[in-house]
């Protein structure tokens, strides 16, 4: 009887260890998961914090990639404008160039003109005589 009562009161305290062990282990793990549980608030704010950065500078980048077509279609615009110009630059180059020769050939008209006249001057001041004495 003393054995049998040895093996119960064995049994009743291996199923009282047992169940004070299943206790421990379940507080253990409750533990361990409010650990978790806290672990992944923190990576979730941190996720929320980068994600929030992400935002602000995909935000900044649409800014400057706006900014920078803008300025690309000025670019292009001042390069059409140049090039416009350039175009206008070398019309009137051409222009003076084709009056420079027209002056010069005009000059040239004109200072044979010239001769001609001073040369029919002196000749005609030897054939008409000086009609001062007249007066």
């Amino acid at each position: 009887m003393k054995v049998k009562l040895n093996e119960e009161r064995t049994a009743f305290l291996s199923e009282k260890d047992l169940i004070s062990a299943e206790k421990q282990e379940k507080v253990q793990l409750q533990f361990e998961l409010k650990e978790q549980m806290k672990a992944m608030e923190e990576l979730t704010g941190e996720i929320e914090r980068k994600e929030e950065w992400l935002r602000g500078e995909t935000e900044r980048l649409e800014l400057l990639a706006a900014k920078l077509t803008r300025k690309e279609k000025t670019l292009r615009q001042e390069r059409q404008r140049l090039s416009n110009w350039e175009i206008e630059v070398r019309s009137s180059k051409e222009e003076l160039v084709k009056q420079q020769s027209f002056i010069t050939v005009e000059r040239e008209t004109l200072d044979k003109e010239r001769e001609k006249l001073a040369s029919s001057r002196s000749l005609s001041s030897m054939y008409i005589p000086d009609l001062k004495h007249v007066l």
